[in-house]
Order: structure tokens, then sequence, then C-alpha cells
């Protein structure tokens, strides 16, 4: 009791004659920094040894990683040297390389193998009687030979597989142009006639509207009364008509400079309501028309029109 008035009395003094209270010393504030520096200094001396056994396993994976890198990128510069070795020795005007079916060859054509090399054709062969089991089993060795290619050859193919081996490879890339040969080693045009059958309604999809319009140009009475649907974007109107217009997609006729629209005519529209460069899904029945030079032409009388977003690859491929 003697001791709490004693620290009670060291609390005041006297200023004047008058009894005071002792200012406290000023309080400094701590920062947000300050208290997570002591937090982590906390944890640091609270660390288990699960937490750095842990922590020692995942740098030893690190370090392996970076040693097994450096290992595969030692034998790819040896390949490469003995490559440019074997080019001066025979200097070659051409030069055919060979995958193994099993061999992931993307990083071949990300970067290629000589820097001064050019490419000239990708190629790849395909057993069309297996395509269903290489697929369902080996899927991700079989898109990289075919992302990279621009020709694929099917051959050993049965007719009804035709559309099935098509979509699939079509589907691992847009792009590449594939050729049908059979039994006897003669390239056939079957998957034109399986892929539009005009006795059925015809949902033309991006990737087929190059080839339904060659076919459509070759045998417009084949598409007479025909049901369809398709993606397009708007051109122009017709001038010398009120409710006509011209639709297409743009095509790389023969080379990169040269990306052209092919149009078809379309019927019973309202071209005020239609912003051009647009596209728009189109439902429509296909008649056949004399053009102004006497040749059956193709166009389409709308039943149903709306906005369309442009797909995501706009030019348009023959194959």
């Amino acid at each position: 009791m003697a001791e709490r008035k004693n620290r009670n009395a060291e609390a005041y003094s006297y200023v004047g004659d008058n009894l005071a209270r002792r200012p406290e010393p000023a309080r400094r504030a701590v920062t947000r920094e300050e208290i997570q520096i002591r937090r982590n200094r906390e944890r640091s001396r609270s660390m288990s040894f699960g937490y750095v056994a842990a922590m020692a396993v995942v740098v030893g994976i690190t370090l392996g990683i970076c040693l097994n890198y450096l290992s595969v990128q030692n034998s790819v510069n040896s390949r490469l040297r003995h490559i440019a070795q074997l080019e001066d020795e025979y200097d070659p005007s051409r030069i055919i390389i060979e995958f193994n079916g099993m061999q992931n060859d993307e990083e071949f054509f990300r970067n290629g193998f000589i820097p001064e090399w050019e490419m000239a054709q990708t190629l790849t062969t395909i057993d069309g009687s297996s395509f269903r089991l290489m697929v369902a089993n080996l899927r991700q060795f079989m898109f990289y030979h075919i992302k990279y290619a621009e020709v694929v050859i099917i051959n050993r193919f049965s007719s009804e597989d035709l559309v099935y081996l098509r979509n699939n490879i079509k589907g691992m890339n847009q792009r590449v142009e594939i050729i049908f040969e059979d039994e006897n080693g003669n390239v056939t045009n079957k998957i034109n006639q399986s892929l539009f059958d005009t006795s059925k309604p015809l949902d033309i999809s991006d990737i087929d509207y190059g080839l339904w319009y060659m076919d459509a140009v070759d045998n417009p009475d084949k598409y007479e009364g025909c049901q369809i649907e398709l993606n397009s974007y708007y051109i122009e109107k017709v001038k010398e008509y009120e409710n006509v217009g011209i639709f297409g997609r743009r095509a790389m006729v023969c080379c990169a400079e040269d990306v052209q629209p092919i149009a078809f005519t379309v019927i019973d529209i309202d071209p005020d309501r239609l912003e051009k460069n647009k596209y728009y899904h189109i439902k429509g029945t296909v008649k056949c028309l004399d053009d102004e030079r006497g040749y059956k032409t193709c166009v389409v009388y709308v039943s149903e029109i709306a906005p369309q977003e442009e797909p995501a690859d706009p030019m348009v491929y023959f194959n």
C-alpha cells in the first residue's frame, strides 16, 4: 500500500504553490511495416522442421530441373553442330526430314534447326484405317504433326469416315489442305459430296464456307430449293433493287497481298438496318437464277437475319 502511494506521489510535482500531474513522455506510433517485421521475426524463430524440409525439397527439385534443362540444351547444341558439319560436307540442294511419329516436333517448327535453312513445305501422312485409334490414344502426338502441316495426305480410309477424318483434322489446323487417296492411290473428291447433302437443311460452318462456295459455283442446280444457314459480312446494297444486297467472306485467292471477297446475292433484306462490313447469320432458301451472262447462279432468299460476331479466323480456305 505504501509502495502504491509512493508511485502516485512520483506522478505529481509542485508548480509554484500548486500540485500538478507530471506530463507523460510522448509515445511514438508503431507503423504497419514495423509490425510486419516483428511478425516475420517471430515466424522465423518458430519455423518447424517440416517447413524447412519442404523448402529443401523444393530447392532440390528446382535445381534438378535446371540441370536437366542444361543437359538437354547441350545435347541439342551438339546435334546442331553435327548437322552443320554434314551440310558442309555434302552441300545438299534439298533436305528431307522425316520425323518419328511418336516425336513431339513442336520445338523444331518453333525454332528450326539451322537459321539459314528455309522451310519449303510440311507434309503429314496418315493411315485412315487406324485414325480413330490414334486420336483416342495418341491425340497429343498427332496434334503437333497436324498443327504445323501444310498438307495432310490420308490413305486407306473408308468412305463413311470421310467427314469424321476431315472435321478432326480441321479442328487441329483449319488452314491445312487435305488430300484423300483411295486404296488404289487415286485422289478422290467424295468429301464434297459428303459435306453438302442437299436432301436436308445445310448449316455451313465457317471452315466449310470456301468449299461450299466453290461447289455452289460449279453445281448451282444441286442447291435449288435447299434450306441453308451461314455466316457472312454485309458488303453493299444492289442499287437497282430495294431489298437486295451482297454478302460474302474474304479469301486469299493467290497470295497474302491478294485478298478478295467471294460473295453471293441475298434477297428480301432491309439494307437500311444493316451495317457494312459487319457479320450476320443468315437463314434462307437457295434459288438458282440466270445472271446477266446467262449462267446459273445461287441466290439466297432470306427468312431470318441476325448480327453475328466475326469468326476467330475471318479468312476462307478452299480445302
